[in-house]
């Protein structure tokens, strides 16, 4: 008799009281399991040379043999569907006959790869399936503790029976084993992104703005309920107008750094855009481009502090990225998150259109798509200077093609603030000024009580008339200023 399979622990309790919080369910998707074939194979005790340790289908039948079947239909989330390279094999095969047809291109042949991809899916999830058949099958599946509660398309389903949610999460699991076998077979193996600088989110005026009062409470509303919010006239049109007419001709996708919208960088030098080679970009587009991160990642700042879900949550990269989709052009659908990358820590990811102010969705296209719990399409104008906030964990998004123009688009990636990592405060000269504010009030505030307790005259205390005395002396020497009767803002 086997030992029982390891499973992830259940995430975290809501510290929210609603459960219809899009924010909370996607800072509560820790996605799939991460552990692995050989992992598991090895908390099993099992010998080195076991045919069980070659492939997820292997194993599950080696589970199912020994009577752990609830174990074995929980095994590919315990593993996050991890591809059989045989599986790989078939389907890259398939991939390349296709595209050695004529006319069938990269989407025929991207698309008899995904044919043959949920074919080999079928395969893992066929003893979830069958255990789903038997009465109590479902709560047996969901009792394992493995099923993750924060799947694309699940929470719909959080009400929802047991066998309906478990039905539900077999099926995106499924889904879930083809995608990893396209991407494993199509593109490659994944490739953990270098773990670049973090910057904590830092106040900026364009993006205060674009959150004033109304609109910020109504961004924050549909964020919580749809899992995406637009906010319009976030950059300037005159800011738009120079970014497009900069990428009139075409140019590759760029990285810029975030160091240009730091408030500490006064000059924008020629490095801070050395990503463009020899294309450079003149200084009224220079000026453009750092108006377009300024508004991006201030955004960061703006929801940290209107929503306690995200207080202290959110780190920024080091750079962000620009691209220019050309008419016609398509662009490969790519998920925010990638759940079974360990180390991407995206949890929201903001883009900004840098389109001019004519711009007409149904005559220029462009149109940003982002599917809900209900995999209903949302469609949004690629209107000019507004940003789009999409919650990566639990919303997948993807672009149509520009019909005669050009469309200009920024992505900034809001990664989740780990203890592990250090982030690090890149707004100096804003901690400065605040310090050097907070100095001088707590030097003027010695002062004056020290003029006002000055030839004998009795302490008190300060309120909203000035001092008040109680008849008691004070020390001027004694003096000091803590920072609690700070009440607004000193800078």
């Amino acid at each position: 008799q086997s030992a029982p399979v390891p499973t992830r622990a259940a995430p975290p309790a809501q510290r929210f009281e609603t459960v219809e919080d899009a924010i909370v369910r996607a800072r509560a998707a820790d996605g799939w399991g991460r552990d692995g074939v050989a992992a598991v194979a090895d908390a099993l005790n099992l010998p080195a040379d076991d045919p069980a340790r070659q492939s997820v289908e292997a194993l599950q039948t080696s589970l199912a043999q020994a009577g752990a079947l609830e174990q074995a239909a929980a095994l590919p989330f315990v593993v996050g569907c991890e591809p059989d390279p045989r599986s790989v094999e078939k389907v890259k095969e398939a991939y390349e006959r296709r595209k050695a047809t004529p006319m069938a291109g990269e989407v025929g042949a991207r698309s008899a790869a995904e044919t043959v991809a949920r074919s080999e899916a079928r395969k893992i999830a066929k003893i979830a399936r069958c255990l789903l058949r038997e009465p109590d099958g479902a709560s047996r599946l969901l009792a394992t503790g493995a099923v993750p509660s924060g799947v694309r398309g699940l929470g719909k389903l959080r009400n929802a029976p047991e066998l309906q949610l478990a039905t539900a999460a077999v099926n995106a699991m499924e889904k879930k084993a083809a995608e990893r076998l396209v991407r494993a077979a199509v593109d490659g193996p994944s490739v953990h992104r270098e773990e670049f600088l973090r910057h904590t989110p830092f106040q900026t005026e364009l993006a205060r703005t674009a959150f004033k009062t109304g609109k910020g409470k109504q961004a924050l509303k549909e964020l919580r309920s749809k899992g995406y919010c637009v906010l319009n006239d976030a950059v300037s049109h005159e800011d738009c107008d120079a970014i497009h007419n900069f990428y009139t001709r075409p140019k590759p996708p760029t990285d810029l750094p975030i160091e240009l919208g730091l408030q500490s960088v006064r000059a924008l030098s020629p490095s801070l855009f050395r990503n463009y080679k020899e294309l450079q970009p003149d200084p009224e587009t220079q000026m453009a481009l750092r108006a377009a991160i300024q508004a991006v990642v201030g955004c960061a700042h703006e929801l940290e502090q209107r929503a306690p879900e995200l207080r202290d949550g959110l780190a920024l990269p080091a750079y962000t990225s620009i691209r220019s989709q050309r008419p016609e052009q398509i662009v490969a659908r790519e998920p925010l998150w990638r759940d079974d990358d360990p180390a991407d820590d995206t949890e929201l990811v903001a883009f900004v259109f840098a389109n001019p102010r004519d711009w007409d969705d149904d005559l220029d296209g462009g149109t940003l798509i982002i599917r809900d719990d209900h995999d209903v399409a949302h469609y949004l104008p690629a209107t000019g200077g507004s940003v789009v906030l999409v919650l990566a964990r639990c919303r997948d998004v993807e672009f149509k093609a520009p019909k005669k123009r050009h469309s200009v688009v920024l992505r900034c990636r809001y990664d989740r603030r780990r203890a592990d990592v250090d982030v690090e405060d890149e707004d100096s000269e804003s901690d400065e000024e605040a310090g050097s504010a907070e100095s001088r009030a707590a030097s003027l505030a010695a002062k004056l009580r020290a003029r006002a307790t000055a030839g004998g005259e009795s302490g008190g205390t300060w309120g909203p008339n000035g001092f008040e005395p109680d008849g008691r002396a004070v020390d001027p020497s004694q003096v000091g200023f803590t920072g609690d009767e700070r009440e607004v803002d000193l800078v």
